[in-house]
């Protein structure tokens, strides 16, 4: 229901109430995930030196941010922690600690956030660092999504300087008008073959239907 509903726990009670269910609770589920993570440590720690892949991130909690790093194979949390800030001085923190545990990077995948690409230089210089697919195709994803209402935006102008051409009485609205409707013309089909054109290009480089997956 949170996630179909899309409203807080306190807003569920609430439905369930109104709709006589007697066995709810608000928060039992938050508060038995704030005691089992109270009791583990934030940084995972290993016995010998392990080169590993690392997979960062931020997510937030009420607007603060919470790092995170993982093993992209296995997904273990190697280390989480809420901060202050997402600055390259903080992730620098946050790997230097992960060395200290004796994880050690092979490199690094990422978004292009400047505070963790810059935090990981700092710290592996040399390693290389690539970018995840996912935030690369949602962003072209996005992309797509935003050309294709500008060609619409721009069929709908264009239909609408042909009304205003049509409804022209004056020889000098006509040439007016006329002028104004073939610059959107043109526009309207720039606009559709660079929508056609991206979309097709993401067909082949991502064989799926929709952008739903991402």
């Amino acid at each position: 229901m949170k996630l179909e509903g899309k409203c807080s726990h306190s807003s569920i009670s609430e439905i369930l109430t109104m709709s006589n269910y007697s066995t709810h609770s608000v928060f039992i589920k938050s508060e038995l995930l704030h005691s089992y993570g109270g009791k583990l440590p934030s940084t995972l720690s290993s016995s010998e030196e392990s080169c590993v892949v690392f997979l960062s991130d931020e997510i937030f909690a009420l607007g603060i941010p919470i790092l995170i790093t993982i093993v992209p194979k296995s997904t273990a949390i190697l280390k989480i922690e809420l901060a202050s800030n997402r600055s390259a001085e903080t992730w620098q923190r946050h790997y230097e600690k992960l060395q200290l545990n004796q994880f050690i990077a092979k490199a690094l995948s990422s978004d292009r956030g400047k505070g963790i690409v810059g935090g990981y230089k700092s710290v592996y210089p040399q390693l290389p660092w690539y970018s995840d697919n996912f935030h690369e195709f949602r962003g072209l994803f996005k992309l797509r999504d935003k050309f294709e209402r500008q060609a619409y935006a721009a069929i709908e102008y264009e239909y609408d300087r042909l009304g205003k051409f049509n409804n022209a009485r004056s020889e000098s609205h006509l040439e007016n008008r006329q002028r104004q409707y073939e610059e959107a013309a043109q526009n309207c089909c720039e606009r559709i073959d660079l929508s056609q054109q991206f979309d097709e290009l993401l067909s082949m480089l991502i064989p799926i239907n929709g952008s739903d997956s991402f």
